[in-house]
């Protein structure tokens, strides 16, 4: 029995190291405290950019030095120095080769304004100026899993395909990962990002919560020992940012902003149970506001996961697409989810459309004041609806 015991515990240890975790940036001047703190729970780190400010040392520097494997980030949203982070991965894996495991360029770009053709760009050049230099990695990119549904291009110009899923935002994970999984098949594909929130108010009848969180937790360990997820499961993410918002989004490190864990789950004893600490009650909580909150850093940063979109489990394949617009027109009523955007008409056009061509259910949407109202139906037509502009399915 205790050796019975014994083993149990050491597949436990085993299964956990096997995670990775990615880490926020934002606070990089205490790299090396975080990733010890890390490395004595995981093997593997994702970041979200390489360059954090100084030519002579960058993520991977501060990975090798603790013992970890990298998924090296090269952020190509908000004014990031594009060229800054092609050089730090060239610098970073000349000096520890056997660090980096792959380079992702990008992350949700196509949920944020980008198409697949601009992102794939970057991905060339990343390549072209890696092979140059003698660097020899895998290269891909990060995005959710409706925005890989709709962009096989992409896809194509990858040598790993990492993708986000948040069940908190909707959907079943396993679902969304097996859709991904039948249309591409599952040889470059890794999750690169889903956790839960310990608290920070709800998302629809999600409830953001520190039980909750542990559970999911708990829950994509053991789906991640079944074989799932690809060569490794990234979980989202080391330490709370309190420079985010709305609040839960605060909230979803397996750390708090200090790099305390919360819980314990070091492999000593059965899978992780919440700690007997006070957590606040659930309350209700109606669906975002969109925020204009800045980043606290005067740094260009990365904000690894900005309000992830809502992606509920994707639709199959089809030939529809958005059509007949409708403008200050509206369809009271059968509202799947809404979510904020930003940008030009054009621009929350597209994005409202592709959201609704892969949300499973879908008959079209109604964008007011910048947000999208994804509909399970158009009915009750309501016109002289001043400011609403309408797009069904065709």
């Amino acid at each position: 029995m205790f050796k019975t015991l014994l083993l149990g515990l050491a597949a436990t240890v085993a299964s956990v190291s096997a995670m990775g975790i990615c880490y926020d940036t934002y606070d990089y001047k205490n790299i090396d405290t975080h990733f010890s703190t890390l490395a004595g729970r995981f093997s593997t780190v994702r970041t979200f950019q390489t360059y954090i400010y100084s030519d002579s040392r960058n993520v991977i520097d501060a990975a090798s030095d603790h013992g970890l494997g990298i998924y090296a980030g090269v952020w190509i949203r908000d004014g990031m120095d594009f060229n800054k982070e092609i050089q730090a991965v060239i610098d970073g894996y000349k000096r520890h080769p056997n660090t980096v495991k792959a380079v992702f360029v990008g992350n949700e770009d196509l949920d944020n304004g980008w198409n697949q053709w601009q992102v794939i760009d970057k991905i060339n050049d990343a390549k072209g100026r890696f092979k140059a230099a003698g660097v020899n990695v895998r290269v891909g990119s990060v995005q959710t899993d409706g925005a890989w549904l709709r962009s096989q291009d992409l896809y194509n110009a990858c040598d790993l395909v990492g993708v986000n899923i948040y069940e908190f935002f909707g959907g079943s994970h396993e679902a969304r990962w097996d859709a991904v999984v039948k249309k591409f098949g599952g040889s470059k594909l890794m999750i690169t990002e889903t956790g839960w929130p310990f608290g920070g108010g709800n998302y629809g009848n999600q409830v953001a919560s520190f039980d909750n969180a542990v559970k999911h937790f708990n829950k994509v360990r053991s789906w991640m020992n079944a074989g799932n997820g690809g060569e490794d499961v990234m979980y989202f993410m080391f330490h709370d940012n309190q420079g985010k918002s709305p609040d839960y989004e605060k909230q979803f490190g397996l750390a708090d902003a200090s790099g305390k864990w919360k819980f314990d789950f070091s492999g000593a004893g059965p899978a992780p149970q919440p700690n007997p600490q006070p957590s606040p009650s659930p309350q209700p909580n109606p669906q975002p506001q969109p925020s204009s909150n800045p980043q606290p850093s005067s740094n260009p940063q990365p904000n690894p996961s900005p309000a992830p979109q809502p992606n509920p489990s994707p639709a199959p394949p089809s030939d529809k697409k958005c059509g007949g617009v409708e403008w200050n027109t509206d369809y009271p009523g059968n509202d799947m989810f809404n979510f904020a955007m930003a940008g030009d008409m054009g621009s929350l056009m597209n994005k409202c459309c592709s959201t609704c061509l892969s949300t499973s259910g879908c008959a079209g949407f109604a964008i007011l004041n910048s947000r999208c109202y994804i509909k399970s139906a158009l009915g009750g037509k309501k016109e002289g609806a001043s400011g609403v502009t309408t797009m069904r399915l065709q």
